[in-house]
């Protein structure tokens, strides 16, 4: 019985493993899914105002093994780490321009509409009652 119960916790434990790895491997290839160039745009959220941009460059990779989304040009930017979801992605960063005067740490979450679309909502802890919505389309 007792030789039984060890090889259960055997199986056990290598389902687990098996699932993981599973997993690990399913976050790489949504990874490697959604690196790239994008055309990405602000709308500036605060109260009833609202303020759109024009696409600008961001671009998500990896740096050091970890994801990253960068708006690359523009007065109002962002950078920061990116961890998938099931649903997209969530980001923790920095919202800044170029010439100073608006630096703040930024988070928020984006949802996969379709394949190379995302939609995101920011906060700003600086500024806690605007958002920044943030659309992503990736460039071909």
């Amino acid at each position: 019985m007792a030789r039984y119960s060890l090889n259960l916790a055997v199986l056990l434990a290598l389902s687990q493993l098996s699932l993981s790895a599973a997993a690990a491997e399913s976050s790489g290839a949504k990874s490697a899914e959604i690196t790239g160039r994008y055309a990405c745009s602000f709308t500036l959220n605060s109260g009833t105002d609202h303020f759109s941009y024009p696409n600008f460059l961001c671009v998500i990779s990896h740096d050091a093994g970890k994801l990253k989304l960068e708006k690359l040009s523009g007065s109002q930017r962002i950078k920061g780490a990116v961890s998938l979801t099931a649903a997209g992605f969530d980001f923790e960063g920095e919202f800044f321009c170029p010439d100073g005067d608006c630096t703040s740490k930024a988070y928020g979450h984006f949802e996969q509409l379709k394949p190379g679309k995302f939609h995101g909502e920011l906060q700003q802890s600086e500024r806690p009652s605007e958002t920044i919505s943030v659309e992503l389309t990736k460039k071909k």
